[in-house]
């Protein structure tokens, strides 16, 4: 038998079912010229079909585990955490809300001091729903003769002493926390003896430091990490005894720490009013009569994770070149769109164009900031960051659409709405993008129906850019109007 003439016959790509199939019983004349019997019956026949079946399941994970390992293309959460964490980048952990609460003293207790400790629980009305409990950030003392006063509150519980796992001297020990959706920043990690489970003495606890991680860690350090997976687990991992010290046997791992946070906590005003737990004498009214401090975040997308890990690997920790400038700031949440125009006058200023998420015409305050921190905290340059409000050239689609006679009027008007909002809206614009009369052209004839187009508006090119004033714009989409005909009507539909 000429094996050549064998080899020839396989299909290294196949990756269905038929394709398996087809490929065996093409090998069978060459392999096996005495089987003839190719019916459903066969043995044969059901053997190969069940391993066609089989390498069909077999080429389907392999194609999602080589899928799993690309970024772009990830869809399970671990896979996406395991590549940020090779490239360096931490996906951006979720944030509590913060209100400012009224407490309003009881009559009774108008020449007494009422004391709020510091931790005491708030909630909205477990009557409404599920409670969203808050804690006071720190103590509050309404003295005689006042009748109230007013001390900040931050959404999430507090877990004390909590003895997380007991040390196993093994290295790498991973130890997970019992609540999910820590606040990582608010963890205190300290161990004590085994036989102490309960210990309130400073001087039995030995305190652990967070670190990013264990490079720069000796052997004595006593150092930990936070790993977060993909349900917000938190687990609390330590050294090999080489780079950050391992957990003797002999000792507990205990850890303080609040968890909560994310869009939840964002409630209306007036909505945190009940003590859950145990009233607190003297108190005849609590609200937050005020919209939030701070307002609660989620955690980080995966979809913005993939578009900002390799952004930030990327920038190699440094913000040097104008790529660099853009790169960080459009990592931050918030952000919509950014353009960084490089000056040369003597204060060697870098003007950044932000255009916020929500595309109004300023940028929050509280954004401002969270960004000059950040480029500061990377820059090497003397360079001084500008934060710059965004400009918008507004500009109107008018489009009449002449229809195929068997399609329906209504239908290609919502298709042909959808595909120009898709792409002239803002969301997908960039700065100093043109809108050019021809790509609004082609835009509608992707429409299925479409036979002919007019375009009333704009009736020439948008140039986007303000070349007198040299200001970087956005074109913004403010009118849509798409009118059919020639197609099917409604009522005749």
């Amino acid at each position: 038998m000429n094996s050549k003439n064998v080899n020839s016959k396989v299909d290294y790509i196949t990756k269905d079912y038929e394709g398996f199939r087809k490929m065996m019983m093409d090998l069978i004349p060459l392999k096996t010229p005495e089987w003839t019997d190719f019916s459903e019956n066969d043995l044969g026949v059901v053997l190969l079909e069940l391993l066609a079946s089989g390498l069909d399941v077999l080429s389907f994970y392999q194609d999602k585990a080589f899928a799993e390992s690309i970024l772009s293309t990830a869809q399970n959460r671990r896979s996406v955490l395991n590549i940020c964490r090779s490239l360096g980048y931490e996906l951006a952990r979720q944030t509590p809300a913060k209100f400012k609460l009224k407490i309003t003293k009881s009559a009774d207790y108008e020449d007494e001091d009422v004391v709020i400790s510091k931790g005491t629980k708030v909630s909205t009305d477990p009557k409404a729903g599920n409670p969203i409990v808050f804690e006071t950030d720190k103590s509050l003392t309404i003295k005689a003769n006042t009748l109230e006063g007013y001390v900040t509150v931050t959404q999430g519980e507090t877990v004390k002493g909590e003895v997380a796992g007991a040390g196993t001297g093994y290295p790498n020990q991973k130890i997970k926390l019992g609540m999910a959706d820590v606040l990582v920043e608010t963890l205190e990690v300290y161990t004590t003896f085994r036989n102490q489970y309960e210990s309130t003495s400073e001087q039995s606890r030995t305190y652990w430091i967070r670190v990013d991680d264990f490079l720069n860690s000796s052997p004595e350090d006593k150092h930990y990490m936070v790993e977060v997976d993909e349900f917000n687990n938190g687990y609390l991992v330590f050294g090999n005894g080489i780079s950050g010290a391992t957990v003797s046997p002999d000792l507990n791992v205990n850890a303080d720490y609040r968890y909560g946070g994310g869009v939840i906590g964002n409630v209306g005003i007036n909505t945190i009013n009940t003590l859950p737990v145990n009233d607190i004498a003297g108190i005849a009214q609590l609200t937050n009569p005020e919209p939030p401090i701070v307002k609660g975040k989620d955690s980080e997308s995966l979809q913005h994770a993939k578009v900002s890990a390799p952004k930030f690997f990327r920038m190699q920790d440094r913000c040097i070149t104008k790529q660099d400038f853009e790169d960080l700031c459009s990592m931050e949440d918030g952000v919509a769109l950014v353009h960084v125009v490089e000056s040369f006058n003597i204060r060697s200023e870098v003007f950044i164009y932000i255009v916020p998420s929500d595309f109004s015409s300023t940028v929050p305050e509280e954004l401002k900031e969270r960004l000059i921190k950040k480029i500061n905290d990377k820059k090497l340059l003397k360079d001084t960051p500008v934060i710059k409000d965004p400009t918008y050239l507004e500009f109107d689609i008018d489009v009449k659409i002449i229809a195929y006679s068997n399609f329906v009027n209504s239908e290609v008007q919502k298709a042909t709405e959808a595909i120009l909002r898709k792409a002239f809206g803002i969301q997908n614009m960039s700065y100093n993008e043109e809108v050019l009369i021809a790509n609004i052209y082609n835009e509608c004839l992707k429409v299925p129906g479409v036979r002919n187009i007019v375009i009333n508006k704009p009736t020439k090119d948008v140039l986007v850019y303000d070349s007198e004033t040299n200001t970087p714009r956005v074109a913004k989409l403010n009118n849509l109007k798409v009118t059919v005909e020639g197609g099917v009507g409604d009522s005749e539909h």
